[in-house]
């Protein structure tokens, strides 16, 4: 799993809102000492976005199980978040080797 390491992409803040469904994260494949332990329960989006949750009402993180299903503008927005130099007419699979 690829974290974000944060609940604001681009001009969209993810929230409780936005989780359709909220699971176990061992249900999901998380690992026990993923995120330090701290990550208790994924909430699923409309989008490939995971919300990383500690209980059913906290949010710590957002993260995907895979960057290859996530707009491109978002992993632009990542990219930019991490300060990482980007190219206008890089693509998808550049940006995301650059998140590696």
């Amino acid at each position: 799993m690829f974290t974000f390491g944060t609940t604001v992409i681009g001009d969209k803040a993810y929230t409780l809102m936005d989780a359709k469904q909220i699971i176990a994260a061992e249900k999901h494949g998380v690992e026990d000492g993923f995120y330090g332990g701290r990550v208790k329960y994924i909430g699923l989006t409309d989008s490939d976005v995971l919300l990383l949750m500690t209980d059913a009402n906290t949010i710590i993180d957002t993260g995907a199980d895979v960057l290859d299903e996530i707009p491109i503008e978002l992993i632009r927005e990542l990219c930019k978040k991490r300060k990482l130099k980007i190219f206008p007419n890089s693509g998808k699979e550049k940006l995301i080797q650059m998140l590696g």
